[in-house]
């Protein structure tokens, strides 16, 4: 994944009480995506935080820029559908990770929500 966008440091911010960098991403021009699930990351942007003490990515906020389809027939994901992930942690290990997406699809048209997690 670190090879499909250009990162750029936009400010630090403390996310569930861990210090984090937060970096824009955006897609890197001239990727060639590495299998299937490898074509999305070029038809999305957005913001990730990094925590300082691990490195490890925390809370992830996206924005679909170019519609994909997951699946044969399951969905079409739309441009302007969000994507927005946060792990949670218990004594520096992660306990459980909240995901949430808002998109619109064009089997069913209107705009749904969906938490999954805790």
């Amino acid at each position: 994944m670190p090879k499909a966008f250009d990162f750029r440091l936009v400010g630090e911010e403390a996310v569930n009480g861990r210090p984090a960098y937060v970096l824009q991403a955006t897609p890197h021009p001239g990727y060639q995506a590495q299998g299937k699930d490898g074509k999305m990351f070029s038809k999305v942007e957005g913001k990730l935080w990094v925590d300082k003490q691990d490195l490890g990515w925390i809370k992830v906020d996206g924005q679909v820029i170019e519609p994909f389809s997951i699946g044969l027939f399951l969905a079409r994901v739309l441009r302007g559908s969000e994507i927005k992930i946060t792990k949670l942690f218990t004594k520096k290990i992660v306990a459980a990770a909240r995901t949430s997406t808002r998109s619109g699809n064009q089997i069913l048209p209107s705009t749904r929500a969906c938490s999954i997690g805790s």
